[in-house]
């Protein structure tokens, strides 16, 4: 009974034994309203002047940091920096496929900037208009082409029957003096027997030979005058060997016009030798490209045409010029470009799909300035190129080329450079707030997920903007992407709202998936 009564005297000790602190907690109630006024203080001062976010930031590292032990088995992965996919959004297949978002690799590269000023495609003076004109007087009988047509060196044109009376009388002259030289001939031959006597005979051969050698001056002084009104070698030497006057010519297309052809002669030939191969030329067949065009017919048959009438226009659209209206400021780099012999960039044709021709240099620029436009003109020669080609059966070829005068385009001055840049189209980029944003593809799950359907994960990386225009951005993301990172090319608007969206609680956010990977 006593041993009871002490084990139930030993087991209320602790009670008894706690009666020391709280008769110790009497003691001490006078300072506790003074603790809670104190911590009342500090949050009172730590809500005003932390903001609500902070403290749930806060709150959140100290939930994230709970559920590392999770995670960090992605420490050990090459990858882990995409894996961890720290504040992405999802943008479903499906969405992406509507919208048409095109995905590429982060590339580095470099970038020039460019002014735009206007142009238009010219004719080049003296060169690209040329005409055939008669070089004698005449009726036309036959023409052997049409407006449009191609046709090349010495290619046929009008046929004309001669009607000039000075060309008949010089063709007169000629045939007459053949006729003349031909009796002197005979009467030669004849005397030559006799003179081996002596006497009278002798003396008349004499003479009879200076004749021939005087009515030979004649017959070439007469040769080359035919030649110079326009009679081609074969028909001269056919009034001389057929003894028949010339009743027709045909006006063919002018040899050794064209550019080409003009810079082939050097300097260290003569005038008599181009002379010779310019009438030499004359009895050529046609040969070479087809690059020049039948503009205009101005003669139909019957038509009296006189000398230096043009019987057509010829047009010669191989290589055209580009005329650049630049201003006062865009001088000192046009002055630049052209001592340097930079290259150009000339664009034609519609802005959406317009025509760039590269690696053009600037001829000249004019040495004075458009009164109506106030602007400084320079001058870019472009190739052309023959767009299509119909060939008739009956022989004549027609041709479509690419540039014509009158088409309006730009030229690009070459500018600024950056190098180490990602050069990204213009829908690349978006701005969101005060911030340039692109967007990183960090990864794609192409199959449900429980109810989530397929969809991309993005991430968004602001970014600084070096130059921007119509198409291209020029972005520096600071070392945040590498080359085998992808992002998206397009549609950055789009992206920027269905990530404001999932923000917002209307979206899919990362923070909270709801799945597993």
């Amino acid at each position: 009974m006593t041993s009871k009564t002490n084990r139930q005297q030993t087991q209320g000790a602790p009670e008894q034994h706690s009666a020391g602190p709280a008769t110790d907690e009497v003691k001490s109630r006078p300072r506790t309203p003074a603790v809670l006024l104190v911590a009342m203080a500090v949050g009172v001062v730590a809500g005003v002047l932390i903001p609500s976010d902070g403290i749930r930031s806060v709150a959140k590292r100290w939930l994230v940091s709970g559920s590392q032990s999770v995670t960090d088995d992605t420490a050990s992965d090459p990858n882990a920096e995409d894996d961890a996919h720290g504040g992405t959004f999802e943008v479903s297949i499906a969405a992406q496929k509507t919208y048409g978002l095109v995905v590429g690799k982060a590339s580095p590269g470099s970038f020039t900037q460019h002014i735009d000023v206007p142009a238009f495609i010219r004719e080049r003076p003296t060169v690209s208009n040329l005409q055939a004109s008669s070089r004698m007087q005449g009726i036309v009988r036959r023409i052997f082409v049409q407006v449009g047509q191609s046709v090349r060196d010495g290619d046929p044109l009008v046929e004309l029957e001669l009607t000039g009376d000075e060309l008949a009388s010089a063709q007169s002259v000629l045939l007459d003096s053949v006729q003349q030289l031909q009796i002197l001939d005979d009467e030669i031959a004849r005397l030559e027997v006799a003179a081996e006597e002596g006497g009278i005979v002798l003396r008349s051969l004499i003479q009879k030979q200076y004749e021939q050698r005087r009515m030979k001056s004649l017959i070439e002084a007469k040769r080359q005058e035919l030649l110079i009104r326009g009679l081609s070698v074969d028909d001269v030497s056919g009034i001389i060997k057929d003894k028949q006057l010339v009743r027709t010519i045909i006006i063919h297309v002018p040899t050794g016009i064209r550019p080409t052809n003009a810079g082939a002669a050097t300097d260290l030939q003569s005038d008599a030798d181009r002379r010779v191969q310019l009438v030499s030329k004359q009895t050529t067949p046609a040969t070479g490209e087809w690059v020049y065009s039948i503009e205009a017919m101005n003669v139909s048959p019957g038509t009296v045409v006189n000398t230096g009438d043009a019987v057509c226009d010829l047009a010669y659209h191989e290589t055209l010029l580009v005329e650049g209206q630049a201003y006062e400021r865009d001088l000192p780099l046009l002055t630049r470009l052209i001592n340097e012999r930079r290259v150009v960039t000339v664009q034609l044709g519609d802005s959406d799909t317009p025509e760039l021709i590269h690696d053009l240099q600037i001829l000249f620029m004019d040495n004075h300035v458009d009164n109506e436009t106030q602007t400084y003109r320079f001058y870019i020669e472009v190739p052309n190129t023959v767009l299509t080609e119909n060939v008739l059966p009956s022989g004549p070829r027609f041709r479509t080329w690419q540039f014509k005068p009158g088409q309006r385009g730009l030229v690009r001055l070459p500018q600024k450079e950056w190098s180490d840049r990602l050069v990204l189209p213009a829908e690349a980029v978006s701005e969101d707030g005060v911030d340039h944003v692109i967007f990183q593809q960090v990864a794609v799950h192409d199959h449900f997920h429980g109810d989530v359907p397929p969809h991309s994960e993005f991430k968004r990386i602001v970014v600084k903007v070096d130059y921007k225009d119509q198409h291209n951005v020029v972005v520096d993301a600071e070392g945040q992407l590498k080359s085998r990172h992808y992002i998206a090319t397009n549609n950055a608007d789009m992206l920027t709202r269905a990530m404001n969206d999932g923000e917002g609680g209307g979206g899919h956010g990362h923070a909270h998936h709801g799945h597993e990977h």
